[in-house]
């Protein structure tokens, strides 16, 4: 999966190459330059920030509030705001505050490959431009020297080059540089792209990819594969096969996760497997360890979902599983790539639980989607049905209480973080913990206290706990590990 821009930059053995001579073009600035993928790496930083720096305890509710504010920004539509204000809080916490100073003037740069994938054979090249996302306010325009790297997977520099953006340039417009490719082109594998401005730890970047054949080439072979399959292949193991082998592109899809997410160097060698499994009548998925995406069979159609299955699952005893939905504007990924930097992966893998994370929406509006879930994880693996527990944040929360009340039997207990949800009239609902953020602009903890209290009135088993100085969304990552233990003691 996307690896995070690297803070601090490592040094390594380098193999440097001189830049090819710089191109500069300026474009016509879009309606909208800032991509959901934009915000998804600007969340992953801030994230991965708070999960290896811990915020001091003075600064915490000031900078969770900060952050709720680019929630509220996000879910207004506004994405050009959401990203600044995102970006001036990533700045805070590394400790370069000055508007002009070298952090804020990188990081409204959008740093991108002309190809995230190169092919042996037919690319020599590798294109690589800076675009301008917005404009610091209250900042002088200065040219931004870059020094742009291209690394290995053990960090080695292999490429390396200087990118200049002129001062006139606004959002929209891009700086571009041609790099020689010929010290990666034989070298299958992903690369880390990425640029830096002298004075800061910062580099941002994004992964870029050596492939034997177009990854478009890839997809349409595996298709045709996956159509000739024989009619006995059970059908989520054709459908998972096949929606896997179409996030193998060349150009992904800025507004799904899924595909940008996705590495297809490794894909393209994982879907072939899996292919050639299903094609000799074996399972490709049954008793599959790690983590990885695929879709499951749902009362309206397929589920996309990210599975994390521990090595317990290969001796045949029974395993608990948790079922873990996202809040509004997020995906299947965000527990696998944020939350706490994928804490609950981690848990998964410790504790020994299969860790399922579908996309909420089908779960909030029908609760026959966790029977849905549980048949097809049944297919994969051995399951401990008395052990199956529901985390739920802020959207997810309400989709939690809705399964831990009109599923009660099935769900052993469940936590709502930073959410509510309609609790039943007469209180007949799994052990339910309700966590309120302390600082929450988006839920207020007063909203969540009040669904434990009606809980409470109706005669369920609840509870509740507020998290001081924590906002709607890095709460989740901040008490992840007090949710599982909370769980695994009911």
């Amino acid at each position: 999966m996307r690896s995070l821009p690297i803070l601090p930059i490592r040094i390594a053995a380098a193999v440097m190459l001189a830049a090819l001579p710089v191109s500069v073009a300026s474009q016509a600035a879009a309606p909208q330059v800032v991509t959901r993928q934009d915000l998804a790496d600007a969340y992953q930083l801030v994230d991965s920030l708070v999960s290896v720096r811990p915020i001091p305890a003075a600064r915490r509710s000031d900078w969770n509030q900060r952050f709720d504010r680019t929630t509220l920004a996000f879910l207004s539509g506004d994405l050009g705001r959401t990203l600044r204000e995102m970006h001036g809080l990533v700045a805070e916490m590394i400790g370069d505050t000055a508007a002009a100073g070298p952090t804020r003037q990188v990081l409204p740069l959008r740093i991108e490959p002309g190809q995230r994938i190169l092919v042996t054979g037919r690319d020599r090249a590798l294109e690589v431009s800076a675009t301008v996302r917005y404009l610091v306010p209250g900042t002088a325009r200065v040219p931004r020297e870059l020094t742009v790297r291209v690394r290995d997977s053990q960090g080695a520099v292999l490429i390396r080059g200087t990118l200049v953006v002129p001062a006139a340039f606004g959002p929209g417009a891009a700086a571009t540089i041609t790099l020689d490719a010929a010290p990666i082109i034989n070298g299958a594998g992903r690369y880390r792209l990425e640029a830096s401005m002298e004075g800061t730890t910062l580099a941002i970047g994004t992964d870029i990819h050596v492939l034997g054949e177009s990854a478009d080439d890839i997809r349409a072979r595996l298709l045709r594969q996956i159509a000739a399959l024989p009619a006995s292949v059970d059908p989520q193991d054709r459908a998972t096969v096949r929606a896997r082998a179409e996030l193998i592109t060349e150009s992904p899809n800025s507004a799904q996760s899924a595909q940008f997410l996705a590495s297809p160097t490794a894909l393209a060698a994982e879907v072939g497997r899996e292919v050639a499994a299903l094609a000799a009548g074996r399972k490709a998925y049954e008793l599959r360890t790690g983590d990885y995406w695929r879709v499951i069979g749902g009362p309206s159609g397929p589920i996309p979902a990210r599975l994390f299955a521990p090595r317990a699952v290969t001796l045949g005893s029974a395993v608990p599983v948790v079922i873990a939905l996202h809040g509004a504007g997020a995906d299947e990924n965000i527990f696998f790539e944020g939350y706490g930097n994928g804490r609950l992966r981690a848990l998964a893998d410790s504790v020994g639980f299969i860790l399922l994370t579908p996309q909420t929406t089908p779960f909030g509006a029908d609760a026959a989607a966790l029977d849905s879930a549980l048949t097809a994880l049944e297919r994969l693996y051995v399951i401990d049905r008395n052990a199956v527990f529901v985390i739920g944040h802020s959207m997810g929360g309400a989709a939690a209480v809705k399964l831990a009340s009109e599923r009660r039997a099935a769900v052993r207990a469940a936590v709502v973080v930073a959410g509510v949800g309609a609790v039943p009239a007469n209180g007949q609902m799994s052990p339910t913990l309700f966590i309120g953020a302390g600082t929450d602009l988006v839920i207020p903890p007063a909203r969540v206290r009040a669904a434990y209290q009606q809980a409470v009135t109706a005669g369920a088993l609840a509870e509740y706990q507020e998290a001081e100085g924590w906002g709607h969304t890095l709460v989740v990552g901040a008490r992840i590990d007090d949710v599982v233990r909370w769980l695994f003691s009911r």
